[in-house]
């Protein structure tokens, strides 16, 4: 299990393609729906659906570009939510959203959301990615989605 914080959050967003504010915005939604917990699984829900990983993916997902394997992955999560609103610009498929729960973790009311000294390159941020990759099909996506695990691994080696 790994908790990540606001600021790993924020930069693992960027790095699968949200802009600095939707960045933002997604990791402090993240924080209030899974405490930062990327193996986070929720009770089940009233519909009987659960919801998974960082960023709360519900089950109803599964199948339509998602799987439960890649919601408990951060990264392809983050990639998928990047999906699910709309290129970082429609935040209502969370509830926490909704209800403005999300905004005691945003950077304008908590300072920031936390340190980054935890690294996130750990054998449970991968796993999975490689079903990811092959389920899309969509080359460009398996060369952002390389080049972003370069870069996020480069920087937190060099920390």
């Amino acid at each position: 299990m790994a908790i990540w914080t606001y600021d790993q959050i924020v930069q693992a967003a960027q790095s699968v393609g949200f802009s600095a504010n939707s960045a933002q915005t997604i990791a402090a939604i993240a924080l209030a729906e899974s405490g930062g917990n990327t193996q986070a699984i929720s009770s089940p829900n009233t519909n009987g659906t659960r919801d998974y990983g960082l960023v709360q993916i519900n089950s109803v997902h599964f199948g339509n570009g998602t799987s439960q394997a890649q919601a408990l992955n951060p990264i392809a999560a983050l990639s998928y939510a990047l999906s699910l609103s709309s290129g970082g610009t429609n935040f209502t498929p969370w509830s926490t959203f909704n209800s403005g729960a999300y905004q005691k973790y945003s950077s304008s009311s908590s300072g920031g959301g936390g340190s980054s000294t935890a690294t996130i390159a750990d054998t449970s941020t991968l796993a999975g990615l490689g079903t990811f990759i092959t389920s899309t099909g969509d080359s460009v996506l398996i060369f952002t989605i390389a080049i972003t695990l370069v870069v996020v691994g480069l920087y937190f080696l060099a920390k």
